[in-house]
Order: C-alpha cells, then sequence, then structure tokens
C-alpha cells in the first residue's frame, strides 16, 4: 500500500493508503465525507491518517513539501 497526502476541498488534507492514487482518493472520500481536490504520492505516512494499512509509522513531519516525491528530502535525519 502506498501512502497519499490529500487535500480537501474544505481546506483540510490527510494520509490515505492505497493501491493507486484513485484507490485512495475513493476510500478517502468515503471515510471522511469529504471531497478530495488533490492527492499526491507519500515517501512515509504522515498525520493525520485517514486510512493505514501497512505498520510503517506516520513520520513525515513536512507531508505539503514531501508530497509527490519517491524519498524523503532530508539528508540524514529529522532534524537536518
Amino acid at each position: 500500500m502506498t501512502p497519499f497526502w490529500l487535500s480537501f476541498t474544505d481546506g483540510t488534507h490527510g494520509t490515505c493508503e492505497g493501491r493507486t492514487l484513485d484507490g485512495a482518493i475513493t476510500h478517502a472520500e468515503d471515510l471522511t465525507g469529504k471531497v478530495v481536490v488533490v492527492g499526491k504520492k507519500l515517501p512515509y505516512p504522515a498525520v493525520p491518517v485517514i486510512f493505514q494499512e501497512s505498520t510503517t509509522p506516520a513520520f513525515c513531519h513536512s507531508p505539503n513539501r514531501c508530497a509527490g516525491r519517491s524519498s524523503c528530502p532530508m539528508d540524514y535525519a529529522c532534524n537536518d
């Protein structure tokens, strides 16, 4: 499952895992009752989590910066 950072029409955001972006959007809309405006792949899940099937911790602390990337942009540690 891939984590996706989703933005909703009301300005809120969240992570939803799915096999595809379309699948994650559909699942998130069903769970929240909100409409997704845009979604992008995340290297790791981030808080808030809408749906997560994997056991990967939600430790991405900059999801707006990381959205659309395949790996974390930090050099070595999250405090860089």
